[in-house]
């Protein structure tokens, strides 16, 4: 396993052995708005404006370490002040690189330069084997918001195993909303719907996704999943107002994959014209990304 450090640790690790590089990332965390996560005992965890960015930029200034931005999502665009402050900081970062044309634009504008990259997870095939599981008759289902989640399950019974399909409800991302609709729906669990409110491993996560007919979720790498994996998806948008991470998602995969904005749109959604896209020309673009990094541990 790994060790996970707090940031109030990392002089206390660097004087241990000394750090050669300090990546930032991934993420939508490029901004100045406070970014509030919950912890393992469900908790708040609030991260002040800027502070997760910030911090190991000001920690690699201070002890002269290489530094440079991994494959991070922007998803608001920045003030005249902001600009000025965010350029500050990352006029000295050799490398940066963002996950998606928006995020790419909205740095450009402040005039910092950067690299246009798919997001990382993209190889997930390197160590995951999805394309070779059997592809079973059963969809799952992740949401990560509030609204709307009586009418997702009444659209999931009504379309979805009323046609025959099982269903399962799962979370992805615990450190958002996504418990909040396996805890509410437990109680549906049919012959024909499992919620699975329970906290799954990553490789079991993997494997139901890779292994269903269909998946539709809010989750950029829920998504992402399931096209690497060959799995049709339709993803929803829980933030149309905002232009941000799924719309550079569905830039990188054209139309090869549905999205949808409101909860309702389900019912129609032609699942025949969910196809599953070539992925070689984004896998390349990520092993070209980390073959770059390389030499800034040189």
């Amino acid at each position: 396993g790994r060790t996970v450090y707090s940031y109030e640790q990392l002089e206390e690790e660097n004087n241990k052995q000394r750090i050669d590089l300090i990546v930032v990332g991934g993420g939508e965390l490029l901004h100045l708005k406070k970014i509030a996560f919950k912890d393992k005992n469900g908790m708040p965890l609030i991260y002040n404006e800027g502070e997760i960015w910030e911090k190991p930029i000001e920690f690699s200034q201070k002890n002269n370490i290489k530094c440079i931005i991994n494959g991070v999502g922007i998803p608001y665009d920045f003030s005249f002040e902001e600009g000025k402050l965010v350029q500050n900081y990352l006029e000295s970062i050799p490398y940066i690189s963002v996950r998606d044309i928006y995020s790419q634009k909205r740095l450009q504008n402040i005039g910092i330069s950067n690299v246009l990259i798919p997001d990382t997870l993209w190889n997930i095939n390197d160590y995951f084997h999805g394309k070779d599981l059997k592809k079973e008759k059963y969809i799952v289902v992740q949401y990560g918001a509030q609204n709307q989640k009586e009418k997702l399950l009444e659209i999931i019974n009504d379309r979805f195993v009323r046609a025959g399909y099982k269903v399962i409800l799962l979370s992805i991302n615990y450190c958002h909303e996504d418990s909040a609709l396996t805890r509410d729906f437990e109680r549906y669990t049919t012959e024909n719907v499992k919620v699975l409110n329970e906290r799954l491993s990553v490789n079991k996560i993997y494997e139901l996704i890779s292994g269903s007919s269909l998946f539709i979720g809010t989750s950029l790498h829920g998504t992402l999943t399931a096209v690497s994996s060959g799995v049709p998806a339709i993803i929803i948008d829980m933030y149309p107002e905002v232009v941000g991470k799924m719309d550079g998602l569905a830039e990188w995969l054209g139309n090869e994959v549905k999205m949808i904005s409101d909860i309702q749109s389900l019912t129609s959604v032609n699942m025949e014209k969910c196809n599953k896209p070539d992925l070689s020309a984004i896998t390349e673009k990520v092993q070209n990304h980390f073959d770059d990094i390389v030499k800034y541990l040189i």
